[in-house]
């Protein structure tokens, strides 16, 4: 060693008393144990005097699985399925039974409200067909009416049918028309005067005309009762 360089270390360790030197190894332990913090820190694992340090054993708690009782599970159920294990999965059943129970309920009621409602349907469209048969019916017979009307106006007010019986072949063909729709009447639609005249007659003698002069004789009171008859039944066809 030249003299100079160990004129300096003499020097040097002169002036190293014990104080400074415990300065020295405390700053040394310091920076060592900051060392090895931040190397945990970032997950490194350090090997210091031949133990391992890692952030595992610095944190025990760390990855560890917690374990869950069935008492802890059961107390998070809903209050109405707290029990014993056993107790909360016969409620639990029961809740699933009478879910079932319920949506078995609903769909056998939308089947029903399904059904009804093509049953009104089916029923609106057999109505509005009986009011368009009825509509043609009614203007078929208060034609044949009006028709009969004009007739009687002809005849000045009242026909008899037992007299000029080849003029009045219109007034028969109307006569058969209109109480055979009434049901006084079912031959044929030919304007006969002798079947015509008895259908007349059975139908006055029905709505209680008693002078038997009269059976014959196509009135205003006659009409009236005809129209009288067609809207009962009418209303007999509306009832089914």
């Amino acid at each position: 060693m030249p003299a100079e360089t160990e004129n300096i270390t003499h020097a040097l360790l002169a002036k190293l008393t014990p104080r400074v030197i415990a300065l020295i190894f405390m700053a040394v332990i310091v920076s060592l144990a900051g060392v090895v913090i931040l190397a945990i820190l970032k997950g490194a694992e350090v090997d210091l005097l031949g133990f391992k340090i890692n952030a595992r054993d610095t944190n025990p708690s760390a990855g560890a699985v917690k374990k869950v009782s069935a008492e802890d599970f059961i107390a998070t159920l809903p209050t109405r399925v707290r029990g014993s294990p056993d107790d909360a999965r016969q409620k639990i059943e029961a809740e699933l039974s009478t879910s079932e129970q319920k949506s078995t309920t609903i769909a056998t009621l939308e089947e029903r409200v399904t059904a009804l409602e093509q049953t009104v349907r089916r029923l609106t469209e057999e109505k509005n067909d009986l009011q368009d048969t009825v509509e043609n019916s009614r203007d078929k017979f208060l034609n044949l009416v009006q028709r009969l009307e004009d007739e009687r106006a002809r005849w000045e007010g009242s026909i008899n049918t037992n007299i000029r019986i080849a003029e009045k072949s219109e007034v028969f063909r109307l006569l058969q028309q209109l109480l055979q729709r009434i049901g006084y009447y079912d031959g044929a639609i030919d304007a006969d005067p002798e079947r015509t005249r008895k259908a007349l007659k059975k139908f006055k003698q029905a709505k209680g005309f008693t002078d038997e002069q009269y059976w014959t004789y196509v009135t205003r009171e006659t009409v009236i009762f005809m129209v009288s008859d067609y809207a009962q039944t009418l209303l007999k066809e509306s009832r089914g």
